[in-house]
């Protein structure tokens, strides 16, 4: 009872509690919630949907590539999605004795870990302009 609070809690939170209730039409249960809020590409409030607009707006951003190399921020961004997309549910969705989802717990902090990568990424090629630090005497020939 208290799992199934928590999962119709979770769908309150991310707004879909009528979404699963009208696809599902069933007890609240881990697998289809994490299913709609994990690796649905249409449900804007997927961890799935918000990694494909975020590879979009890379892939925006980066243009076209030249060379043989994608660069890192767009290399991280598909490397993320295709971890979502790669997610085995019921997997999961099972919990151990303790009632934790060590496989999901274990995804999260992976995907926590490639968008600070990513934000990094970013950072540096589009971000940082820092120039070498210039004193006086190099602007006029004295101190």
């Amino acid at each position: 009872a208290a799992e199934s609070q928590r999962m119709q809690s979770l769908l309150e939170i991310a707004n879909n509690a009528m979404t699963y209730r009208s696809r599902y039409q069933r007890s609240v249960e881990a697998g289809p919630v994490l299913d709609l809020l994990v690796l649905d590409e249409s449900n804007p409030r997927s961890l799935a949907y918000q990694f494909v607009a975020l590879e979009e707006h890379i892939r925006q951003l980066v243009g076209e590539v030249l060379d043989s190399r994608w660069p890192e921020e767009q290399r991280i961004a598909m490397r993320s999605l295709t971890s979502i997309r790669l997610i085995e549910i019921e997997a999961m969705a099972r919990a151990n004795a303790g009632q934790q989802r060590a496989a999901l717990c274990q995804t999260v902090a992976t995907l926590r870990g490639e968008l600070v990568a990513l934000s990094d990424a970013i950072t540096r090629r589009y971000l940082s302009h820092a120039r070498p630090s210039r004193t006086v005497t190099d602007l006029g020939g004295r101190p």
